[in-house]
């Protein structure tokens, strides 16, 4: 990079950054586009150097951000920054599709919910949590995801998953409540901001009343919400340990798009074995912390927009905090066998349900076509 910024002139400078600084504020996927598309060193330098600068400001901010909720809520709820921040940051792009104030109240309430499922369905654990996390999910996968192309299941379930993962005790509640409650608040105020030129007329009583698991969109909301906990479930029994990889390896790759799943579970599969390799690799050079680790995936996955490289680099962010809590070797062992175990439970509770579904609509079908004494039409 120093390479090709230096292939500037004085005179070019002023140029060059202001390049970069409107880069910088241009959507990742855009940049991407660009970079791809570009021609010359000074043209690529500019939009690297831009892409490189944004994932590095975006790193700053989130530390910082999340160690001013550290310094108001304690280290036990870290990650109420962490959850704060993606809708802060979200939800300030994309709205929910309907009512701007109807959907500033319903990220509110999601928020409601992110403050008092997770523990309960931990404190009551076995298979009446995992139906408490069912309930809860398909909740907010309704109010948050009536518009699926918008992709807002990746924050709100990620969200609910990273809560239950990282439970906070008895004496720090209270400020996890407290802080959710007060950070949802912010995030609605945000989006209700940010997109006051929605005119949609549609409250939240039309979104729950349309929903029908007979449309694809809200076949998909189901299975997401019934098998996201189900995973986890079935992992427990089975002895797996950081069961919130499950659900969100789960998630990851229940697209709402079926033609991606394939794909998407090749690329989580390889990813997460690359990402582990890497992550040990790193852990052996001398002075490496598992801060450090953490802090570099979070800015290589800053430089991307690609799902299989974010699985790569994600899995850095993920095992440095686990290192810390058993060890580096069961942390490698169970963020490999919770992604196989996901993605084969996907695999075949997607096949399972499919033929439940088709099973039933065909008989659904023959007995529609005979009146209600049982008699053939014809």
């Amino acid at each position: 990079m120093l390479f090709y910024a230096t292939s500037y002139t004085i005179t070019d400078m002023p140029q060059f950054l202001s390049r970069t600084w409107k880069i910088i504020n241009e959507d990742p996927s855009k940049l991407q586009v660009d970079l791809r598309q570009a021609t010359g060193v000074k043209e690529r330098s500019a939009i690297f150097l831009g892409i490189a600068t944004k994932a590095l400001i975006t790193l700053l901010f989130c530390v910082v951000f999340v160690v001013a909720f550290i310094s108001v809520l304690g280290h036990d709820n870290a990650i109420v920054g962490v959850v704060v921040l993606l809708s802060v940051l979200t939800f300030q792009k994309v709205d929910f599709g309907y009512s701007k104030e109807e959907g500033a109240l319903a990220l509110f309430l999601i928020f409601a919910l992110f403050a008092t499922l997770p523990p309960l369905a931990l404190h009551v654990g076995g298979f009446l949590g995992a139906v408490i996390m069912m309930v809860g999910l398909l909740i907010i996968l309704i109010m948050g995801c009536d518009q699926v192309a918008y992709h807002n299941h990746v924050v709100l379930v990620l969200s609910f998953l990273l809560l239950y993962g990282y439970p906070a005790p008895r004496e720090a509640q209270t400020a996890r409540i407290a802080g959710l409650l007060l950070g949802g608040a912010w995030a609605a105020s945000i989006m209700l901001r940010k997109h006051k030129h929605n005119m949609s007329g549609r409250d939240l009583e039309h979104v729950f009343r349309a929903f029908n698991p007979r449309k694809i969109d809200d076949e998909w909301k189901l299975k997401l919400a019934v098998l996201v906990p189900l995973a986890m479930w079935c992992g427990q029994l089975l002895g797996l340990g950081r069961t919130m990889w499950i659900g969100i390896a789960a998630m990851s790759v229940l697209s709402p798009y079926e033609h991606l799943r394939g794909k998407k579970m090749v690329e989580r599969f390889l990813g997460t074995l690359l990402g582990t390799l890497l992550f040990y690799c790193l852990t052996l050079i001398p002075g490496m912390t598992p801060t450090l680790v953490g802090l570099s995936g979070g800015f290589l996955v800053g430089l991307t927009t690609s799902y299989r490289y974010q699985t790569v680099f994600n899995s850095l962010g993920a095992l440095s905090v686990a290192m810390l809590l058993m060890g580096p070797h069961e942390s490698i062992l169970y963020r490999i066998a919770d992604n196989i175990f996901a993605i084969a439970f996907v695999v075949i509770a997607v096949y399972l349900i499919d033929i439940a579904v088709e099973s039933w609509q065909r008989r659904h079908a023959l007995k529609s076509a005979h009146d209600p004494q049982g008699k053939s039409r014809h």
